[in-house]
């Protein structure tokens, strides 16, 4: 295979697909599907467009998992990522350490927020933040003596992540069944989806005052808001 990856030929493309099937396990995805049929390999972008080898240009309506907010081809991100990387490739901020990129953009962040959050916890994936959210509840009620007001209320059909306190309080059966979740205490809610679930002839009123009903009986079922926490 050619060192240089960004230039692609039929012959290397099809070496990468070969070696894609032997070396990446793909997450949400039929390992037998991939190993028959191969992969979509992506080569580049710009603004909402994604590009392919094989399959053509995409126009990128999940924004990659929902975090490609600001576009593709961004060379001043690129560029900002480059100086970051040349100064301080690494920096973690266990046992009270910091850095400075991550005290400006925690700044900004609160600037931009306006007083709603007091402080800014960062992540590396909407998985790893839902599970630091998840202990925190938990931690936080543990605090307060509260140590029963552990149950979480999530909806059906709702997505939170893939570990596996986020994958508990997704909604999604397949994330599930072949994995022993959920894990006790994950309480589930309707989702509110007028166009698919409302009755013959509710109003999207009495349909929300329903779904608000429900969600009064799953909290009571569960023992009342002594046990339910979020």
């Amino acid at each position: 295979m050619s060192e240089d990856n960004s230039i692609y030929t039929e012959d290397n493309f099809a070496e990468l697909v070969e070696t894609n099937k032997k070396t990446i396990f793909h997450p949400a995805s039929s390992i037998s599907d991939v190993l028959n049929n191969g992969t979509t390999i992506f080569t580049g972008g710009k603004g909402v467009h994604i590009d392919s080898h094989n399959d053509g240009t995409f126009l990128d309506g999940m924004a990659g998992l929902w975090c490609v907010n600001i576009g593709y081809g961004r060379r001043e991100i690129g560029q900002a990522m480059l100086d970051a990387a040349t100064n301080i490739g690494y920096s973690q901020t266990f046992v009270s350490t910091s850095n400075t990129p991550q005290i400006k953009l925690a700044e900004k962040l609160m600037e931009l927020t306006k007083g709603v959050f007091s402080r800014v916890h960062f992540g590396s994936s909407g998985s790893d933040c839902n599970d630091t959210a998840f202990k925190l509840i938990r931690h936080y009620n543990n605090l307060l003596g509260k140590p029963n007001k552990k149950k979480m209320i999530a909806r059906e059909n709702a997505y939170h992540g893939t570990t596996v306190a986020s994958a508990s309080l997704t909604g999604i059966a397949s994330f599930h069944t072949a994995f022993d979740l959920p894990i006790e205490g994950i309480l589930r809610a309707p989702k509110p989806h007028y166009y698919a679930d409302a009755k013959e002839g509710e109003t999207e009123t009495k349909f929300t005052q329903r779904l608000m009903d429900d969600y009064e009986t799953i909290i009571k079922d569960a023992g009342g808001e002594e046990y339910v926490a979020a």
